[in-house]
């Protein structure tokens, strides 16, 4: 008689939606640099072709997108939609989903943090950058409690 091998254990997965996918992708861009405030993201039809997806499938990650004030679209412009200046607003959003998400890991919150601090540290290295909100920040950081 064979030997009884032991089952796999498999982890439960958590189904992504194309338009999730492609938000993702949009956000980790743009709070790496990879894209920057002005930039212009490729047509709908490009992006339709980069994807594979479908158009509604498009137009739903740019409108998530859009709510989260990291794009700016403007149906009919042939520039495609626009990356915004302030992504700040966007990231906060970002954030607040991610420990509102029933299954976050503390890998993915790490993650999260240094693409921030990258985005950060880019910003205020920048000529002219306005420092007093983020010296303001550091020190909240520093008094509020350890948890």
């Amino acid at each position: 008689m064979a030997k009884k091998r032991p089952s796999p254990t498999f982890e439960p997965i958590k189904p992504t939606r194309a338009h999730e996918a492609i938000l993702a992708q949009l956000q980790r861009k743009i709070l790496e640099g990879e894209l920057a405030p002005g930039d212009r993201l490729p047509s709908e039809r490009e992006m339709m072709d980069t994807f594979g997806v479908s158009r509604p499938t498009v137009r739903e990650a740019l409108r998530v997108a859009e709510s989260l004030g990291l794009v700016a679209v403007r149906h009919g412009d042939p520039g495609g939609p626009r990356v915004l200046g302030q992504p700040s607003v966007g990231v906060v959003r970002v954030l607040d989903g991610l420990l509102s998400a029933e299954r976050t890991s503390v890998a993915e919150l790490l993650e999260a943090r240094m693409v921030m601090e990258g985005a950060v540290a880019r910003l205020a290295a920048r000529p002219g950058a306005e420092l007093g909100p983020l010296e303001e920040a550091y020190r909240a950081m520093e008094q509020a409690p350890d948890f």
